[in-house]
C-alpha cells in the first residue's frame, strides 16, 4: 500500500514538473533533463521494433542498462556512469534553459 501511494505521489510530481515546463515553454529542457530516461525507453522501442521486423536484436538485452550488464559491466559501474551522464545532461539543460529564457526576454522587450 505504501509503495502504491509513493508511486501516485511520484506521478503527480512528474505531472507538475511537465506542466510547468510546457507553461514556461521549456519542453526541450525537460527532454534534456530526462535524456537518460528517453534513451532507456528508446532502447526498448528499438529492440522490440527490430526484433519484430528483422528477427534480430540490436542490444543484447533491453533496456540499455541491462545491455551493459550483459557485456560484463558491474552493476555499480553502470549506475555510476549513468549518474555522470545525468549530471552532464542536467548541466546542459541548465544552459539550454538560460538560452531559452534570454530568447523569450528578447522577444518580449523588443
Amino acid at each position: 500500500m505504501q509503495q502504491l501511494l509513493a508511486e501516485r505521489i511520484e506521478v503527480f510530481l512528474d505531472s507538475v514538473r511537465e506542466a510547468r515546463a510546457v507553461a514556461t515553454k521549456h519542453e526541450i529542457v525537460l527532454a534534456i533533463v530526462g535524456g537518460l530516461f528517453v534513451l532507456e525507453t528508446m532502447s526498448v522501442i528499438i529492440q522490440v521494433t527490430s526484433y519484430k521486423l528483422t528477427g534480430k536484436r540490436v542490444f543484447r538485452m533491453a533496456p540499455l542498462h541491462h545491455h551493459f550488464e550483459q557485456k560484463g559491466w558491474q552493476e555499480s559501474t553502470v549506475v555510476v556512469r549513468f549518474w555522470i551522464i545525468s549530471v552532464v545532461l542536467a548541466l546542459v539543460a541548465l544552459i539550454a534553459s538560460e538560452v531559452l529564457a534570454r530568447r523569450i526576454d528578447r522577444r518580449i522587450t523588443g
